[in-house]
């Protein structure tokens, strides 16, 4: 009797987080609904409250929305709401994943705490996976830079060097680079032909790219800009201090990287070898009884 009953309830609950998936890809609410609170109308119908709802308890149990905000400023793409549709969206098909374990764990006469706990467990992992998926893209993005920013400064100093104006010479730089500094070179290129001054397209660079390498440069060519110094010779100093930046930060990697390769050595490998070592001596041993004398 109390399986039928747990299916029964289980596919009433898929049911509903089906309908509040199909509910949650709809374009939006229409504008009568938009305008209504504004004029003293009725209530918001039940199913935008209800998102609303779980779109607030996503964003508790994610990250607060000046991160997330911050985060998706510095990739450049998406917004917030956008995000925690992601995540909504995560949560729920995680949870209908959960309901069926949940429901097979019953089957095989497990305990009922554990079938109810899944779809619990599996709601709060899609939601924060979705979180560690943006910050793991954004620690790549600061890699990828990381590892770029030394060639692109020797090819800007390159073409400064050749009589190209500093404006010329990052469109040029950013025509072919591909990566993610020529993303932001190109977003760069955008404010200023958007009537911003280059100061201030490079200063929103050092806020969007929180690289100390690339902040380093872009400071030297604001001083540069500002002092009337070389810029060929002062890009060519900051492209031989990113390269030193990146090698440093490759040591620091291969050094982590060292100790993680201890623990296997450590927990597997090591205990094998003192068991494999001390079994046939272990083995051989016979231990007398003790006699009176």
């Amino acid at each position: 009797m109390l399986l039928p009953l747990s299916a029964f309830t289980g596919s009433i609950t898929v049911a509903g987080l089906v309908l509040l998936l199909w509910w949650g890809m709809w374009p939006g609410p229409a504008l009568i609904s938009r305008v209504t609170p504004y004029l003293g109308g009725t209530r918001p119908r039940l199913p935008h409250r209800i998102i609303r709802i779980l779109l607030r308890g996503a964003e508790k149990f994610g990250s607060t929305h000046a991160s997330v905000t911050r985060r998706l400023h510095r990739l450049g793409e998406g917004d917030v709401a956008d995000f925690r549709f992601a995540q909504l969206r995560a949560g729920v098909l995680a949870a209908a994943a959960g309901i069926a374990l949940g429901l097979g764990c019953l089957a095989r006469g497990l305990p009922a705490v554990l079938a109810a706990s899944c779809p619990v467990l599996f709601l709060l992992g899609g939601i924060l996976a979705v979180d560690s998926r943006l910050t793991a893209r954004l620690r790549r993005r600061d890699g990828s830079i990381t590892t770029e920013l030394p060639d692109i400064a020797h090819l800007l100093s390159i073409a400064v060097g050749a009589g190209t104006s500093i404006v010329g010479a990052i469109e040029y730089v950013a025509s072919f680079a591909g990566g993610a500094l020529g993303k932001e070179l190109r977003r760069t290129l955008g404010d200023v032909y958007a009537g911003d001054p280059l100061t201030v397209a490079v200063r929103r660079l050092i806020e969007r790219v929180h690289n100390p390498a690339l902040q380093s440069l872009c400071e030297a060519l604001l001083a540069a800009l500002a002092h009337g110094s070389p810029l060929a010779e002062t890009l060519r100093v900051q492209a031989e201090e990113a390269r030193d930046y990146a090698r440093r930060q490759l040591l620091e990697r291969g050094g982590r990287r060292d100790i993680l390769m201890m623990l296997p050595v450590v927990f597997l490998i090591l205990p094998f070898i003192v068991i494999i070592a001390l079994y046939p001596g272990l083995a051989r041993l016979t231990f007398l009884p003790l006699t009176s004398p």
